[in-house]
């Protein structure tokens, strides 16, 4: 194992599958090969999951560490989770009986040492990733007992991020939950947990008083005087064996005792202090297949205990932030302050996508020698990344031109962190560029040239999953926006701090003539706009040329006619909005009228040219008016499908002009019935087709309904 081990007290219990064979007759050889994967090929340091579970029911252990060690099973939930896998794949199989028992009783036995109910919900944080990257802290109440899929770890999504533990198990997850639960209930004959106070680190060979709380989580009494003791392992081999400290009084079923205990750290290295119960010399994981307690433990000459930060999860790029940190120096050296060598605290960030290590600029000294066992607060200025990506900062100590503390097997203080764009940039457009001159044309596009200056810290990203494009958006002369979400321009490459480049932006023109403002803008593409960010505008006066290019829209809110049958007419109550961006004439050469079309369920036309019924007068853009709408009924007796429409006479119907359309449905018209047929030549216009096609599900039958 490569990873120092980090701790933080279970609260939930996420369930996986492996996605490997089942073990087959050499279960070892598959967990082998999970290892390699995890702790070699992906650099997770050890296995992801804190437990395995074959298909025979045996339990192994994962990650190594003991009880509530930080493990890698499920992103932005590893911090207070147990991983439980089950070995193999069971996306569509259900797992053996004897596996399920497995998963069950690993549970319900950790559940119970640490006193969480698996049918319980109970409030938990996690961290889910924001759109720009960031990470951001989500409290909830999350089953205690849940499937890796249910871990959501994207800001407002739910699911589709993984299909772990495979529906062979997702499905049976609340019978997993109910038999936990009754495990936990109907209780343990023998289970103590085992609370040792010792500390992570000591110097070698000088003894450290212990003081061990031992709870009583089964059925039956701890007997006075069993024995209380541990074994030193390291790489599996135990090293050194412990005192016996007896217990001076029985524990009772769900109380505790303590004991104290002297324990001597072994040579320099890291090691496992395994904690169990003796009785007459043997142990009780032994006797009674009680679970024992393992803690990681350094024996150093140099080493450090990393209490508290202020390292913010959201940075932006380039910035610079005060962080300060607590630290003990739970070694066996002083930390010189000054002389040849002294020790400074420094950092790095390492990039989470491609493990890319980019060093501090700076270490920070020391204010004083600091003593083993002296606790003290150390202040760094850090400086983010220029690229905005996923990181983690590492924060540790480096004795100068000699090593760093992880070099001694200490785990650095690492903060997963999230590095924004720095969105600030300027924009410029030549002198006798297009601007200048009245070249914009309703509705038509023209090439502009840009000058686009990264005025932050960081860089500007154009390969990455959120990449940076010009954008643009126009505003008529009462500052209302005309076209906000402009045609992009993609710009070259990454864009460095205080660089610049040249593009030609193919700018759609606003569909009326008149005076505009162009602002041009760039965009976090899936993030947001530069100028929602505060970034400063530049806003370029426009004078567009030419005649209003119509834009057709409409709304439509309808009645229900009160009898449907075949071939006789009615009237129906409308309110249709003009969304257009011109006003409907009532009268004149090219009025606009209301009419429909009748067709079948499946599409084909039954009627087109509808009855006509006028506008009582002009209808602005905005504005909306009541009809009675004039409506015959198909001759023939059938189910069918009523879309309102309007007509520009003697220019178009709305639905030729495909750019907005409108479908809206109404359900109390939208069932279909039979009716019966009244003979009826239906009228047909010459007339050319208006706009895109507004539309309302309407249902004809032969008798009133």
């Amino acid at each position: 194992m490569r990873w120092a081990p980090k701790y933080q007290r279970v609260q939930k219990a996420i369930i996986h599958h492996t996605v490997t064979d089942d073990g087959g007759s050499n279960v070892a050889a598959t967990l082998r090969s999970i290892y390699y994967f995890h702790a070699v090929t992906r650099g997770w340091g050890d296995i992801g999951y804190n437990y395995l579970v074959d298909k025979f029911g045996n339990i192994w252990t994962g990650r190594s560490g003991g009880d509530h060690v930080i493990a890698g099973h499920a992103y932005g939930w590893n911090n207070g989770s147990i991983g439980v896998a089950a070995i193999g794949d069971y996306s569509i199989a259900q797992p053996t009986s004897t596996l399920q028992n497995g998963v069950i009783g690993v549970i319900a036995m950790k559940f119970q040492q640490f006193g969480i109910q698996p049918f319980g919900a109970d409030t938990f944080t996690h961290e889910e990733q924001a759109a720009n990257g960031t990470w951001v802290k989500v409290t909830s109440n999350p089953p205690n007992m849940q499937g890796h899929r249910d871990a959501n770890y994207i800001v407002s999504a739910h699911g589709g991020q993984t299909a772990c533990p495979g529906n062979g198990i997702y499905n049976i997850m609340d019978g997993f939950r109910r038999l936990t639960q009754a495990a936990v209930t109907n209780g343990f004959f023998q289970l103590p947990y085992i609370e040792p106070n010792m500390p992570k680190a000591a110097f070698p060979g000088a003894a450290v008083p212990v003081s061990v709380t031992i709870f009583n989580r089964g059925a039956t009494p701890i007997p006075a005087g069993t024995g209380l003791s541990y074994r030193v392992l390291r790489d599996g081999q135990v090293t050194t064996q412990g005192s016996v400290a007896p217990l001076s009084a029985a524990i009772a079923p769900n109380a505790a005792g303590t004991a104290t205990i002297q324990f001597v750290p072994p040579a320099v290295g890291s090691y496992t202090v395994r904690w169990d119960l003796q009785t007459n010399g043997q142990w009780w994981n032994s006797l009674y297949n009680t679970p024992v307690r393992d803690v990681a433990f350094r024996s150093a000459d140099w080493s450090v205990d990393w209490v508290t930060d202020n390292v913010p999860i959201s940075w932006t790029a380039g910035e610079t932030k005060i962080i300060t940190v607590t630290a003990t120096n739970d070694g066996g050296r002083v930390w010189p302050a000054t002389g040849a060598n002294p020790v400074r605290l420094g950092y790095k960030w390492v990039s989470n996508a491609t493990g890319n290590t980019f060093p501090g600029a700076n270490k920070s000294p020391l204010a004083v020698d600091v003593q083993p066992g002296q606790t003290v607060n150390l202040v760094i200025p850090v400086t983010a990344p220029v690229y905005p990506t996923n990181y983690t900062l590492y924060l540790d100590l480096y004795k100068e031109n000699e090593f760093t503390f992880a070099e001694k097997g200490v785990a650095p203080d690492d903060t997963p962190t999230g590095v924004n764009v720095d969105f600030k940039a300027a924009y410029n457009v030549p002198v006798g560029s297009i601007l200048s001159a009245p070249a914009f044309t309703a509705g038509q596009v023209a090439s502009v040239p840009v000058i686009v200056t990264n005025s932050g810290q960081g860089t500007f990203p154009t390969n990455s999953s959120y990449p940076v494009n010009l954008g643009y958006h126009w505003y008529d002369s009462a500052g209302r926006a005309v076209v906000w979400d402009g045609a992009r321009t993609k710009l070259p490459g990454d864009l460095a701090s205080g660089q610049s480049v040249s593009l030609t932006a193919q700018v759609s023109a606003p569909t009326n003539p008149g005076t505009y403002s162009l602002r041009f803008d760039l965009v976090q593409e899936g993030v947001t706009w530069f100028s929602l960010k505060g970034a400063a505008p530049t806003d370029f006066t426009v004078n567009v040329a030419g005649q209003l290019v119509p834009a057709y829209g409409a709304a439509y809110s309808s009645g229900v006619p009160s009898a449907a049958i075949a071939g006789t007419t009615t009237t129906v109550p409308i309110i249709i909005t003009n969304n257009s961006n011109f006003p409907w004439l009532a009268s004149g050469a090219n009025p606009v009228t209301l009419s429909y079309h009748w067709s079948t369920p499946a599409g084909a036309t039954v009627v087109w040219d509808g009855l006509r019924t006028k506008l009582t007068s002009d209808l602005q853009p905005g504005q909306s008016v009541q009809l009675d709408a004039n409506l015959a009924f198909p001759a023939a007796a059938g189910a069918y499908v009523l879309k309102w429409d309007l007509v520009h006479e003697g220019v178009s119907w709305p639905t030729r002009s495909s750019s907005m359309s409108r479908r809206t449905s109404s359900p109390s018209t939208a069932a279909h019935s039979s009716w019966t047929t009244c003979p009826r030549r239906s009228r047909r216009r010459s007339r050319p087709p208006f706009r895109s096609r507004s539309s309302t599900s309407r249902t004809s039958t032969g008798a009133p309904t």
